[in-house]
């Protein structure tokens, strides 16, 4: 059973989720496969998700907005292949970076949490 908040990106996850379980188990109701609710305890992923988007990939998303806006880009598959081919190795390679940099950023120890993989490094 998967759980998340009703963001405009969890509708394809709980698309797969409920496919995937149902091709396991054919008569499995939804409720026991995806939920949608609120949640108190994903604050921190949220904050990640802002940092990351307004950090890394809001200016690229910007720039395209401009091409199209001027003229040079008109969604054809020959453009998105041509912006893809160009910008993404320089965008993989920013958002890796962050990636990294956030998973070896000093955090504090996890108390009375024996299952709680570790990452970073502890200070």
């Amino acid at each position: 059973m998967v759980r998340s908040d009703k963001g405009s990106e969890t509708d394809l996850m709980a698309e797969c989720q409920v496919t995937f379980r149902r091709d396991e188990k054919p008569d499995l109701p939804i409720h026991k496969i995806y939920g949608f609710g609120t949640s108190t305890k994903n604050q921190r992923i949220e904050a990640w998700w802002n940092l990351l988007t307004t950090g890394q990939t809001e200016q690229w998303k910007k720039l395209f907005e401009t091409l199209k806006h001027d003229g040079f880009f008109d969604g054809s598959d020959y453009d998105i292949i041509a912006l893809r081919y160009i910008y993404m190795p320089v965008i993989r390679q920013q958002v890796h970076t962050f990636v990294e940099m956030h998973n070896t950023h000093r955090i504090r120890r996890q108390r009375n949490r024996a299952e709680y993989l570790p990452t970073g490094t502890f200070k």
